[in-house]
């Protein structure tokens, strides 16, 4: 009777640290893709004399569709931080 116990907890222990591990990588998903839209309108928003060379927000536009996570750190301590929000 022990070993079924035994079983049962270690089953239930292991579905809860499944649980909240899978809860944890979805929340940080909806996090990440969030702060990508936020900074995606920013750079629609945000006017052409801010960017020191006409190709610049192209350019940030191709940083932030490829790069993923890192392009949005990027964006947000290079342009966002730096001007202030654009909307």
């Amino acid at each position: 009777m022990e070993e079924g116990v035994f079983a049962a907890f270690v089953s239930l222990f292991y579905i809860l640290c499944c649980g909240i591990f899978y809860f944890a990588l979805i929340a940080i998903g909806i996090g990440v893709s969030i702060l990508w839209i936020i900074m995606l309108i920013d750079l629609i928003k945000r006017d052409e004399d801010k960017y020191e060379s006409p190709n610049e927000r192209m350019l940030w536009l191709i940083v932030l569709l490829l790069a993923g996570w890192l392009g949005i750190v990027l964006y947000y301590f290079m342009v966002y931080k730096k001007y202030g929000r654009a909307f």
